[in-house]
């Protein structure tokens, strides 16, 4: 993890280019406003994950972590079933060492109502979006959109 931060806090190269639109007249302010804005999110998408979750949040530059719950599902025995009890209890097992250190974390099981999105933000969940689907959902999911009002 020490080569996602420039010098002194990590060990990443600095190479001035294109990433600073050519014009590095104060590399120290890039550095340290990139160092700022780099961030690490870990994806925890195994057994093996989940077990080592509080060694692996113990690391000062963990901003966030997200989950794989289809891939830690089939990992656990439970292909398809990203709901079993056990994947769930094994997220929220990661989401509360999360949440003690102060690190962000995206629910185990994302809201389907307003109500159920102000109970986990209250309980201190902190980010939501569509961070499980894949380029594939996406594109489906645009395409359906546009031709609904066809069916």
């Amino acid at each position: 993890m020490r080569w996602m931060k420039y010098a002194p806090v990590g060990e990443r190269g600095l190479a001035l280019g294109a990433n600073v639109d050519y014009a590095g007249s104060d590399v120290a302010r890039y550095c340290r406003e990139a160092n700022e804005a780099t961030m690490l999110i870990l994806k925890i998408e195994s057994w093996r994950g989940v077990q080592n979750a509080a060694a692996l949040l113990d690391n000062p530059w963990v901003d966030a972590v997200v989950f794989g719950p289809g891939d830690l599902a089939a990992k656990m025995g439970f292909h398809g079933e990203w709901e079993h009890p056990e994947v769930v209890r094994a997220m929220e097992g990661v989401i509360a060492i999360a949440r003690a250190r102060g690190i962000a974390t995206e629910p185990a099981i994302y809201p389907r109502s307003a109500d159920e999105y102000q109970r986990q933000r209250a309980a201190g969940i902190q980010l939501f979006g569509r961070f499980r689907a894949s380029e594939y959902d996406l594109l489906r999911d645009g395409a359906e959109r546009e031709i609904s009002i066809y069916r």
